[in-house]
């Protein structure tokens, strides 16, 4: 069940990060467009299918970095504890990664108040 949550909400959020409708209308108002591709509706129906295709192969890909350590428990049920640290140790380096851009990004907020007057 959890590795089809994993699948199921991996797949969501990547069509939540990119609006393919919005990143359509983007590329008309600014005058780019996708070479061979119709503006509008042709290349929302373009990028849906990229998305769709990169996000079911990146949900693959978490699905056995997160559910394989998952089985391994199951088969090796002495090794359970040690089996589960590099998911642990991963998550970790993540949320530490990403306080530090949350940081980051709240400094260069402050930092533009000496130009603009």
């Amino acid at each position: 069940m959890y590795i089809i949550v994993l699948f199921t909400l991996s797949i969501v959020f990547e069509f939540v990060n990119i609006d393919a409708g919005q990143l359509a209308e983007g590329l008309r108002n600014s005058g780019d467009y996708i070479k061979g591709v119709r503006s509008g509706e042709d290349t929302k129906r373009y990028i849906n299918k990229y998305v769709w295709f990169f996000s079911v192969f990146g949900s693959i890909y978490i699905c056995i970095i997160a559910g394989s350590p998952l089985y391994l428990g199951v088969l090796f049920p002495s090794y359970r504890k040690i089996i589960m640290l590099p998911g642990m140790a991963l998550m970790c380096v993540g949320m530490i990664f990403t306080t530090q851009d949350q940081i980051r990004a709240g400094k260069s907020l402050y930092s533009y108040k000496k130009w603009i007057k």
